[in-house]
């Protein structure tokens, strides 16, 4: 028998637990669930920018290292194969970063009460 089926509840209505949050401290959330979206975009598109920076890094301190007798077409053609997805979806992860981040912004643009534009 498991610990969670010996467990007594009490009430199994939401209502009993009160009203979910009260107006001011439901804008102020939703002004940091807005905050948070933009900052997690902006956070992973900068991530994504680093990581395909030190791909690019990886590839020119890889070729300046081969020894004098080797081919350096071939072995960009082999960084190149083995870093391609990488490179790739860091691209991706930066698109949808910033599409989080803008999306994070437009929605703290729409209308609010006590905000409504006066007609001319």
């Amino acid at each position: 028998m498991s610990y969670a089926n010996q467990t007594p509840v009490e009430s199994t209505d939401p209502a009993a637990a009160g009203p979910a949050q009260p107006g001011p401290a439901r804008a102020v959330l939703r002004w940091l669930r807005r905050r948070t979206l933009v900052g997690v975009g902006i956070g992973l598109a900068a991530g994504a920018a680093v990581l395909r920076a030190l791909v690019a890094l990886g590839r020119t301190r890889t070729l300046d290292g081969l020894p004098a007798n080797s081919d350096p077409a071939a072995a960009g053609a082999v960084y190149d194969a083995l870093t391609d997805v990488l490179s790739t979806l860091s691209w991706v992860v930066a698109a949808l970063g910033l599409l989080l981040a803008l999306g994070g912004w437009l929605a703290g643009r729409g209308w609010q009460p006590g905000r409504a534009r006066s007609r001319p």
